[in-house]
């Protein structure tokens, strides 16, 4: 009569198996969700950069630039990540939870010489702006960082 107790011990060990991996399932669905949320991040931040990098170029082609260029001793000190001078705010629009950026995106310039190769030394040098610009995800803690360099159009 021992295999009456067999019955019972076989079922219970199904049920083991499919909990665990029912367990495994949700978990691993509960990854995939973490990982597909912090690519949205990650995209946001990037389109938000992106967007303050537009901004800063259209700047930059319809008026002289703000007197506040940097140096390259501001560099030294800049932290782009918090607001206030001498990075300027771009792209205003909704900021918050969501699906909106957690602080709008902002952006600096900073105006360096150039000299083209074989050019006399005493010529005026060709002067290009360095556009570097953050944006920011969802949570404060994603951002993305993106830099171009800029020559203005000549005067007709």
């Amino acid at each position: 009569m021992p295999a009456r107790g067999f019955a019972l011990v076989m079922v219970l060990a199904v049920l083991v198996v499919v909990m665990l991996i029912g367990a495994s399932l949700a978990s691993s669905a509960t990854d995939a969700e973490r990982v597909a949320r912090g690519e949205r991040e990650r995209a946001l931040a990037f389109q938000m950069a992106e967007a303050a990098l537009h901004e800063a170029e259209q700047a930059l082609a319809l008026a002289d630039p703000d007197p506040a260029v940097l140096s390259e001793a501001d560099w030294r000190t800049l932290d782009l990540r918090s607001a206030g001078r001498p990075a300027s705010e771009a792209v205003a629009g909704q900021t918050g939870a969501g699906p909106m950026p957690a602080q709008p995106p902002r952006y600096v310039l900073e105006r360096l010489p150039v000299r083209l190769p074989g050019s006399d030394a005493e010529q005026a040098p060709l002067w290009v702006y360095r556009v570097t610009a953050i944006g920011f995800g969802a949570r404060p803690d994603t951002y993305a960082v993106v830099q171009s360099m800029y020559r203005r159009p000549e005067a007709p």
